[in-house]
């Protein structure tokens, strides 16, 4: 921990830490996938839900030609930092899609991180 000189009454307040700010480097980065759910046409899959005693599927359909955004699971959905997802297709298509690669390019990337801390006693 990290300690500063409160000048009001002599005591040492803890601080958190100084430390850098958090990056994301897949925001900037290109994304692929050799396969996404619906690029062959409309395709049902259902979220796995198995673990959760007496609950009903959560079954939906993707498309990934479809004007509607919600039903288009692009494997940008994995980074564009929003809550839509990424959706690999469903194993019910062939064991082909059994092992389904994701590929993120970083491209070139250099990171130089800072840290000072000082303590002053006067």
């Amino acid at each position: 921990p990290y300690y500063n000189l409160n000048n009001k009454d002599g005591h040492f307040d803890q601080l958190r830490g100084v430390f850098p700010p958090t990056l994301n480097l897949a925001s900037t980065s290109d994304i692929t996938a050799n396969a996404t759910c619906g690029q062959e046409g409309p395709e049902e899959f259902c979220k796995m839900v198995e673990h959760v005693v007496m609950r009903e599927p959560q079954c939906g359909v993707c498309d990934s030609r479809s004007p509607d955004d919600k039903k288009r699971h692009d494997i940008t959905n994995a980074i564009d930092g929003t809550p839509n997802w990424w959706q690999s297709p469903t194993l019910q298509n062939g064991k082909k899609f059994e092992w389904v690669t994701i590929t993120l390019d970083l491209k070139q990337v250099k990171i130089h991180f800072f840290k000072f801390s000082f303590l002053f006693f006067k």
